[in-house]
């Protein structure tokens, strides 16, 4: 466990793969968007302020990026918080 955060099994093969078609930005963005569901214990609190900072974008940025991984089904919203 390094800076105390739990190692999870990636699988690259699958993430590439369920990415295709993607534009750049939705898949970084989703790419950091499980680092941080995973450091949050499965849910991470649908911040827009929060989860734009960290991934260096406008609020406005990320409410589109947001939209956009929901309509792909990567990521839901179960009431405050993204999984």
């Amino acid at each position: 466990m390094a800076n105390g955060l739990p190692y999870y099994k990636a699988y690259p093969r699958d993430f590439i793969e369920g990415t295709i078609g993607m534009p750049f930005e939705i898949k970084c963005a989703y790419r950091v968007v499980i680092d941080l569901i995973y450091m949050q214990g499965g849910k991470l609190p649908d911040d827009a302020r929060y989860i734009s900072g960290l991934l260096g974008c406008s609020i406005r940025k990320w409410s589109s990026l947001r939209d956009a991984l929901i309509l792909a089904d990567k990521i839901q919203v179960s009431g405050e918080f993204l999984s």
